[in-house]
């Protein structure tokens, strides 16, 4: 019997053939907001500090390996270790759009307006919004997004054996890309059980047993990721990085997990309701925070009655059981890795809250005053933080944008002064003590209130000099054609605690660039990192 031959043509159609329409709404409603949402970070090549230090070459990384980043070279080599702002933001905009397709589908998302709230949800999220200025490695967290939700897919909508080894083997990808993408699988696997006994639909020995295969899958995956992070540690004479307690994650881990549980809970307010990790007070948001989880009280016992779940004090007990235990899921990083607590770049997780109740709302279809109240307070609830959120994304490009300017413009300055320096002999070592913003140049912008946080408190170059010697070289490769050569740590140690470093005046003044021990220094701060 010959053989069908396919032509990439008949492929394409077969391919597009699948895209129905509510997969089109879904992914050109993400494709489109992201490209206006992150227009600033393509057009402006708006970065952090991070993105200067990995250069526009970022190749195999031992730090990654250390890290137990190892997907991280994979995608790295598949763009030859290129690092170009167009292209990762490309491709990662067209990732999180696949990402909204599988979401929506996962939880029964079918109404256009619930589809296009969830697509603007992730794409105003701040962790994204952050995420585009990490052109070296923002693919690659999409992919260990989209694994993520596609683990619980494969799960939930095709329930075979087979299935159950490839989701396995996503949660290890996603993994080996970044390992605090583990709360989007654990949360979606604790929501999912939520939907399922609100519609009361199922029996609960068929949703137990759907939330045991989903506890296998998170852990035969964590045993695969395991696996294979020896095996390239192995392979690459690297060893675990003690950064966050990666090389401490172990059995150990079970003895403080009390006190992990109950930082679980205070990330979660704090993410909602403080400033810690996302900047909410400017746009009142801990306001809007708190309506949202009125409403979605409120839209979860509308639909307990009327599925009638309420009848049933089993099921009851379990929703609640499951609201409960939901901050634990979000933030299972910290159960984890307990040495580290959640910034906004690892919070990916802490938006599926907000799918929660459109998914909800997926099933409340305005039949009753109660459904319409809380389908319009829901959209209306929702379009406020999704506003805020796209605002304050906005207002962090800006600063980001006011950091580099500030940087270059006082760079500008520092290598005119270096070079006009009588002392100053070209091939000299160069040392740059403190940093920009430290003293002289304080960075009071209301922007910098404006905006989410995290990339935008930091400035241009890190703090440290080991790193920021680092940052400061590339800097002056990429916007200014300059290469220098930096002292050592030693002899940085050694100037930043000796009388004349002491006696030097802060840039900008007369006094503040001055040769040392053959080393041209440049003060910025008056104690830098390293001073006693």
């Amino acid at each position: 019997m010959e053989t069908k031959k396919i032509s990439p043509n008949d492929f394409l159609k077969k391919i597009t053939s699948k895209f129905t329409f509510n997969r089109k709404i879904a992914f050109f409603a993400t494709v489109i907001m992201a490209t206006i949402v992150y227009f600033q970070v393509y057009a402006n090549d708006i970065h952090n500090p991070d993105t200067l230090y990995a250069g526009n070459y970022h190749g195999v990384s031992e730090w990654e390996i250390s890290l137990g980043r190892w997907g991280l070279i994979i995608m790295n080599l598949l763009r030859g270790s290129a690092v170009s702002t167009v292209a990762s933001s490309f491709i990662t905009i067209i990732i999180m759009g696949a990402t909204s397709i599988v979401l929506v589908e996962l939880l029964n998302i079918k109404k256009p307006i619930w589809i296009v709230l969830t697509s603007a949800i992730l794409v105003t999220a701040p962790t994204f919004a952050i995420i585009v200025t990490y052109p070296y490695c923002s693919d690659s967290y999409a992919i260990a997004m989209l694994l993520s939700v596609l683990s619980v897919y494969f799960i939930y909508k095709k329930r075979n054996a087979n299935c159950f080894i490839i989701a396995s083997c996503f949660v290890a990808l996603s993994l080996g890309l970044y390992q605090s993408y583990i709360g989007v699988t654990v949360t979606l696997c604790v929501i999912i059980p939520i939907l399922k006994l609100l519609k009361n639909e199922e029996s609960i020995k068929t949703i137990w047993i759907d939330i045991l295969k989903s506890i296998g899958m998170v852990i035969l995956g964590a045993i695969i990721y395991y696996i294979l992070t020896q095996l390239v540690l192995y392979l690459t004479h690297v060893k675990l990085s003690t950064y966050s307690g990666a090389n401490e994650i172990g059995l150990s881990i079970f003895k403080t997990i009390p006190e992990a549980i109950k930082q679980t809970y205070t990330t979660f307010y704090q993410f909602f309701f403080e400033d810690n990790i996302l900047k909410n007070s400017y746009w009142k948001r801990e306001y809007a925070n708190l309506i949202f989880f009125i409403i979605l009280a409120a839209a979860i016992v509308i639909s307990m009655i009327k599925n009638k779940t309420y009848k049933s004090p089993v099921k009851i007990i379990m929703i609640i059981a499951f609201i409960a235990i939901m901050p634990i899921a979000i933030n299972t990083i910290e159960l984890i890795a307990q040495e580290r607590t959640v910034n906004l770049l690892m919070g990916a997780s802490l938006y599926l809250p907000f799918i929660l109740l459109i998914a909800i709302l997926e099933t409340l279809d305005g039949d009753t005053w109660r459904e319409t109240i809380v389908n319009w307070g829901a959209t209306a609830i929702l379009l406020i933080i999704i506003i805020t959120y796209a605002l304050s994304d906005q207002c962090t490009y800006i600063a980001r944008e006011y950091t580099l300017n500030q940087a270059y413009s006082t760079m500008i300055r520092i290598v005119d002064r270096i070079e006009t320096n009588e002392e100053y002999q070209k091939g000299m070592k160069i040392c740059f003590a403190g940093t920009i913003e430290q003293n002289n140049y304080p960075r009071k912008s209301k922007i910098y209130e404006m905006a989410v946080g995290y990339i935008t408190d930091y400035g241009e170059f890190w703090e440290n000099y080991a790193s920021g010697k680092v940052t400061i070289k590339n800097f002056l490769e990429k916007y200014m054609g300059i290469e220098i050569e930096f002292c050592t740590d030693r002899e940085y140690l050694e100037i930043v605690n000796s009388e004349e470093f002491e006696e030097m005046e802060i840039f900008p003044e007369q006094e503040s660039v001055k040769v040392i021990n053959d080393i041209v220094v440049v003060k910025l701060s008056d104690h830098p990192i390293g001073r006693e």
